[in-house]
């Protein structure tokens, strides 16, 4: 199998996994034509260092991306929120917002009443099954 036939299968299994090829021969051609195929980066075994560096700069790529897409999620909430009209849509809101930003599958609200209560949030993780409660002050 080649670093072709390789990116293949990654692409349609992972493709939103980042892919980086690691040869001991690869032409200034080959790698061209990898990277245009999607490759994100591509290491001589004999200047292996540059994996490294690679895979540091793939990673910061993949932090950047979740970064701006919690951003956006982020800025759809607040734009939902502003047309809110009832705690019970705004719980609705926060729920779902916080499902995707955090990956939970579940969040519970306790209010309690009067000035500056607190609101906590219980969010369930998909993988562990245990909560973790986040503080919010609602005034």
């Amino acid at each position: 199998m080649d670093g072709g036939q390789a990116l293949d299968i990654t692409r349609r299994k992972l493709p939103d996994v980042p892919f980086i090829t690691v040869s001991g021969a690869v032409t200034d051609e080959q790698a061209s034509g990898l990277l245009k195929a999607g490759a994100a980066n591509c290491a001589l075994k004999d200047q292996i260092w540059q994996l490294l560096a690679a895979v540091g700069s793939e990673a910061e790529k993949v932090r950047l991306r979740r970064s701006c897409r919690g951003m956006s999620r982020l800025v759809k909430a607040v734009q939902e929120l502003s047309l809110a009209r009832d705690l019970d849509c705004i719980q609705a809101i926060v729920r779902r917002a916080a499902r995707e930003l955090t990956g939970a599958d579940g969040a519970t609200f306790v209010l309690r009443e009067g000035i500056g209560a607190t609101t906590r949030m219980r969010m369930r993780s998909r993988h562990s099954g245990k909560g973790n409660v986040f503080p919010a002050i609602l005034h």
